[in-house]
Formats: C-alpha cells, sequence, structure tokens
C-alpha cells in the first residue's frame, strides 16, 4: 500500500495549525466543537485520506436506493418560501412530525411543546450543560466516552467522572457511589450502540438506574441518535431499543422522580447534511433549554436562518408523498450492518490485525477494538496518518484524572464509508501496525 503523494503530504504539513503533531491533533480536536474525525477529513483536498475516525455514518452514499434520497435531501436546500417566522423551540411542522413518529413506534403521544429542535446533537448536549454546569459542576458517563462529548464538557468549565460498564450497560452500584461522593448535575448514556463501545444496555439495567435515578432526583440525558435507525421500523418494536425515556413514561410514579431527556438525530445517522437534532423532555424542562436557545440565538456557525432552513429543509423531505421513512431507514440500516459485516470481515483477512481483540457489535457506528499488547493507539495513529488513514485512539474516551486510559485502543467508525473504502483505509492502517510490530520483532 503505497503512502499518500508527496502533494498531500505537503497540504498535511501546510494546515498543521502547531509545531507538532500531538499538538496539532488535540488543537484540531477541540477548535469550534468539531469532532477530530472531520478535522481528519479536511486534511487532504485531494480526497485520499480515508477517515474511520468519524462520529457518523455518510447515509448511504453512493449506494442505490439510498443515494437518490440523499440527493432529494440536498434538492430541498432551494425550497422557496419566507424563512424570518422565527419559531423558539424550532419548525412545529417538524415538531409535529416527530410526535406522529414516536406515537406509532411507542404507541404514546409526545406533545410537539415536549420537543425541542437543535442544531445537531452537539448543539442539543450543549444546550443542556450550559443549562445545568456551574465550573466544576460533575457529569457521570459510561466507560469508554464519546470523546466528542467529553470535550464538550470540558469546555463548559464541567468535570468528567465515567462509569465502569459491563456487558448490560453502567454498573449500578459503581454509580450510586459516584452519585453519593460527587452529586452530579446529570447523567449521560448512550444506551442503544454506545459511543464508542458499541454496547446496548439490557432492559433491566435501564430500569435499574431509572430507579435510582428517581430516588435522587437525577437528570438522566439519553443520547440516542445511534439508535435512530431500529428506532424507525414501526411493524418490528424491538425490545432491546425501548428508551430510557419511554420506560419512564410507562412506568408512571415508580420513575417519577428522575428528569430524563432524550436526544435524537437523523444526522449521524441517515442525513448528515442536514443538522437537525431534538430533545424531548417535560415541558418544565424544555421552556428552560428554550431560553438557553434563545439565549444563543445567532451564535455559532450557523444563524438563526440558516438553522430555521435545515428544519423547513428536513420536513420537507420526511413529509414528501414520495419518499418513506420507515422504508428508507430499514435499506439503510441493511447498509450499514453490511459494512459492519465487511469490517469484521477484513479484520479478519489481513494478517496485521489478527492479533487484536474486539467484541461484534449488535448495530450503531462503531468498533471497538484493542491492538496487540505494546502497541500504543497514539503512536499507531502518527504512523497511519501519513499513509493517508485515521481512527480515533482509546486514551481520548477516557476523561482526565480517571480511570487509567485504554492505550491499546481505538474506535473505528465502519459506518463512514462502503466496503472498497473500508478495505483501503484498515489495509493502510495495517500496514503502520506491521512495521511496528516487526521493528518490536527486531
Amino acid at each position: 500500500m503505497g503512502n499518500l503523494s508527496s502533494y498531500t503530504i505537503a497540504a498535511m504539513n501546510n494546515r498543521m495549525e502547531a509545531d507538532t503533531l500531538e499538538r496539532w491533533l488535540d488543537l484540531a480536536q477541540r477548535k469550534q466543537l468539531l469532532p477530530l474525525g472531520q478535522k481528519f477529513n479536511k486534511l487532504s483536498d485531494a480526497a485520499e485520506m480515508i477517515s474511520l475516525a468519524l462520529c457518523g455514518g455518510d447515509g448511504g452514499e453512493g449506494v442505490e436506493g439510498l443515494s437518490a434520497a440523499l440527493r432529494q435531501a440536498r434538492s430541498k436546500l432551494e425550497i422557496p418560501g419566507t424563512l424570518n417566522e422565527y419559531e423558539p423551540q424550532g419548525s412545529r411542522a417538524l415538531r409535529n412530525w416527530l410526535s406522529t413518529a414516536y406515537m406509532k413506534e411507542e404507541g404514546s403521544r409526545v406533545d410537539p411543546m415536549e420537543l425541542l429542535l437543535t442544531g445537531g446533537s452537539a448543539e442539543a448536549i450543549d444546550f443542556i450543560l450550559r443549562w445545568r454546569i456551574r465550573t466544576g459542576g460533575t457529569v457521570l458517563l459510561e466507560t469508554p466516552a464519546s470523546p466528542e462529548v467529553l470535550e464538550l464538557i470540558r469546555q463548559q468549565g464541567g468535570r468528567a467522572v465515567l462509569i465502569p460498564c459491563d456487558k448490560d450497560g453502567m454498573r449500578i452500584d459503581s454509580l450510586e457511589q459516584q452519585i453519593a461522593k460527587n452529586q452530579p448535575v446529570l447523567v449521560y448514556i448512550t444506551p442503544s450502540y454506545s459511543n464508542p463501545s458499541g454496547r446496548v444496555w439490557s432492559e433491566q439495567r435501564k430500569r435499574a438506574l431509572l430507579q435510582l435515578g428517581s430516588g435522587y432526583s437525577l437528570l438522566i440525558v439519553e443520547d440516542d441518535s445511534a439508535g435512530v435507525i431500529p428506532f424507525r421500523t414501526y411493524s418490528n418494536r424491538r425490545e432491546g431499543h425501548l428508551t430510557l425515556y419511554q420506560l419512564q413514561q410507562e412506568g408512571g410514579a415508580l420513575y417519577a422522580g428522575a428528569d430524563v431527556l432524550g436526544i435524537g438525530s437523523f444526522q449521524a445517522t441517515a442525513f448528515p447534511s442536514l443538522p437537525v437534532a431534538w430533545i424531548r423532555g417535560s415541558k418544565r424542562v424544555i421552556e428552560a433549554l428554550t431560553k438557553v436557545r434563545l439565549a444563543l440565538a445567532g451564535r455559532g456557525k450557523a444563524s438563526v436562518q440558516e438553522k430555521a432552513a435545515y428544519e423547513k429543509r428536513l420536513y420537507a423531505l420526511l413529509s414528501a408523498p414520495e419518499f418513506s421513512w420507515p422504508a428508507h431507514a430499514e435499506r439503510l440500516e441493511a447498509e450499514y450492518a453490511a459494512r459492519r459485516t465487511a469490517m469484521l470481515e477484513l479484520l479478519r483477512e489481513q494478517a496485521p490485525w489478527q492479533g487484536t481483540s474486539y467484541e461484534e457489535p449488535q448495530g450503531g457506528l462503531f468498533l471497538w477494538l484493542r491492538l496487540p499488547p505494546g502497541l500504543c493507539s497514539e503512536a499507531l495513529l502518527r504512523a497511519a496518518l501519513p499513509k493517508g488513514a485515521a481512527f480515533m485512539p482509546g486514551a481520548r474516551c477516557y476523561a482526565a484524572g480517571g480511570a487509567e486510559p485504554d492505550g491499546d485502543a481505538i474506535r473505528l467508525t465502519f459506518a463512514a464509508h462502503r466496503a472498497a473504502r473500508l478495505r483501503q483505509g484498515l489495509a493502510r492502517i495495517a500496514e503502520a501496525i506491521a512495521e511496528f510490530t516487526a521493528r518490536g520483532a527486531g
């Protein structure tokens, strides 16, 4: 496998914003709240970089039956009409559509007034953190945790504490100990296809968290951005995808002491060109978050008008008579499942990967992989970048001052590329692994 062209290496060097690669990687992750994976994709105008560090899928770009929907989504970018009427909670039409969708999926109505639209899931989390965090406020998360969310917490002056997990989710005994010790402002979880581990929580563990949260009057933020695809299969309600929000509503007084906020988005899975997400919660909490949204209106990369335009475009696509979201979601789910299978097969085929270990993800976007003993993920990343490949080092999925990070773990995003690109990207990283292994043997 050849290295990147000298032109591309020069372009990479010209764009570095720090003296060393390590400092640049740190800056790239933090600047403008952009995930590290998005920065990797900006390194090469020649598009020779294959980033397996992305925090989302490509929506099925280039896949028959899926690309048409993406083209249709882009065609909605020029919808005529006024965008001057600013709606504090976001497009009422889109919130009505989501309310109906939840009714079909969960059998209970979500009032449109219990929904707040945001400019992507990162902004949804940012709103919640701004509302709750005071300097030093503690947020409890799963181990390992989303590097993107850890960075948002840091930027808001919060403190992240990671809770040990097993195959069923957060360990409730450890969680209760940290609640008593830290008095957290909130607990942030991704129980459906966790970022980065791909873990799916058991229903029993979800109920245990709700019971504990009710006793301590916890705010629990459930990010379901990666789970929104199976959520859409209306005819096949899956026990494994019962959300905490749904379980709390069904449990009534049993779990009434906890505040549960749900985050959903199509951006990470279906429509990456339409940065829209939503928060659902009690009217009291949504009103508080709406004040945050209004206070921040006009700040950031997207103006109020741009955000309103994205919401309008997404609604126009979802409500189009010729478009079926459930059918589209099923095709997209099948495509991502095929990519997951392709990545697993490639890891078994390419010899340098055979010393690695991992659990097959049940869905979602990511694979969490452990490198052979003695191989540092940060060092491997520095070796892989000049070869034209990137991934998320595992150490970035841990909080400072907490448990010892997994320096030999990496996050690979299988949903971001078709099989041929996955093969290229994995082969480039495998070449770097082989070089490390050869040096160690020598």
